[in-house]
C-alpha cells in the first residue's frame, strides 16, 4: 500500500492529510514500527517525532530514523515513511548510503511517500526538474519502482491538466501513469 501527499509528516498539515489517509485504510498506529526516510541536513525529526506521536498516534519508541543502525540489522517495519525535501539530494542520499537496497528488502512494508518521497517511490525521478533544483548529478535517476509510473506532487488535477497540454512530450515517455497530487489532498494506491 502506498500513501501519498505533498506537504511532509513534518508540518501539521501533512501529518493531518496522512491521519486522514492511514484512518481511511484502517490501519492502527499504535503498535507499528515506521522508519522514517529524510535527509540528514534537513533537520527535521524532531517536528516529524512530535508529530508522529501527537498527530499520527505512533508511540515514540516505534518511531526509527534511517541510520547505520537501522539498517543493518534485522529492523523490519511495518511502515516506511520518505519525506520531502530537494528530490535529487533525496535520492543521492538513499543511493550512497545504502537506504534505497534496505527498503527494496522491505517491500511488503505500508509506504507513505511525501513530496519527493512520492516521486521517489515511483519508477524514476525525472519529472523532479519540473521543481526541484539540481545542483549536482544524480546518475541513476531510477526510483523504487513501487508504482509503475509516476506521481506529481504539489500539482492538482486542474494544473496538472494545463502541464499536459504544454509539456514535451518526451518529457513524460515512458510512464503507464502519471498521478498529480495537490498540496490539500492525499491518495491511497494498493
Amino acid at each position: 500500500m502506498l500513501i501519498i501527499n505533498s506537504h511532509g509528516i513534518n508540518t501539521s498539515v501533512g501529518a493531518s492529510q496522512v491521519k486522514e489517509a492511514i484512518a481511511s485504510a484502517n490501519i492502527n498506529t499504535e503498535n507499528c514500527s515506521v522508519l522514517c526516510v529524510t535527509h540528514p541536513k534537513d533537520e527535521r525529526e524532531s517536528s516529524i517525532r512530535d508529530n508522529a506521536i501527537n498527530i499520527l498516534g505512533f508511540k515514540c519508541e516505534n518511531i526509527f530514523f534511517t541510520s547505520y543502525e537501522t539498517l543493518n540489522n534485522d529492523f523490519s517495519p511495518d511502515i516506511i515513511y520518505i519525506g520531502e525535501g530537494n528530490t535529487y539530494e533525496l535520492l543521492e542520499y538513499m543511493q550512497e548510503y545504502g537506504v534505497l537496497d534496505y527498503i527494496k528488502k522491505h517491500t511488503n512494508a505500508i509506504f507513505i511517500g511525501s513530496s519527493a518521497g512520492a516521486l521517489i517511490l515511483g519508477t524514476d525521478i525525472n519529472l523532479a526538474k519540473f521543481f526541484d533544483s539540481c545542483d549536482h548529478y544524480v546518475w541513476d535517476k531510477s526510483g523504487l519502482g513501487l508504482f509503475d509510473g509516476a506521481f506529481f506532487p504539489h500539482c492538482s488535477a486542474e494544473k496538472f491538466e494545463m502541464f499536459m497540454k504544454n509539456v514535451d512530450p518526451i518529457d513524460i515517455e515512458g510512464y503507464t501513469e502519471i498521478i498529480p497530487v495537490g498540496d490539500d489532498e492525499w491518495k491511497v494506491i494498493e
